[in-house]
């Protein structure tokens, strides 16, 4: 019995864990879905004759008042590269679970 119950015990926590990490993982889709438009414009602009312009003009110390990460050679490229990687990661899962 007492296998019996170790085992409910478990499988309840498990239980516990998932819905909490279901429901994080619902709430950072919803996020995501809603940065998408953002986010494709930021892939527009990486890239782009402005951002080029705005990325000489900042080396030139235009824009020493302001943060500008985003005209860096890399910041957004590393973004979209772990973004990407995730992207894969995710179907991956998804198709790990759907199959079991």
């Amino acid at each position: 019995m007492d296998k019996r119950i170790k085992n409910i015990e478990q499988q309840e926590n498990t239980l516990d864990k998932a819905e909490i990490l279901v429901e994080q993982l619902e709430n950072l889709i919803y996020k995501w879905e809603n940065l998408h438009p953002d986010f494709t414009k930021l892939m527009d602009y990486y890239g782009s004759t402005e951002w080029i312009k705005d990325m000489e003009e900042s080396n030139q110390g235009v824009f020493e008042d302001i943060k500008c990460g985003v005209l860096s050679e890399d910041a957004v490229y590393n973004l979209y590269t772990r973004q990407r990687n995730l992207n894969f990661r995710m179907v991956r899962i998804a198709i790990d679970y759907l199959e079991k």
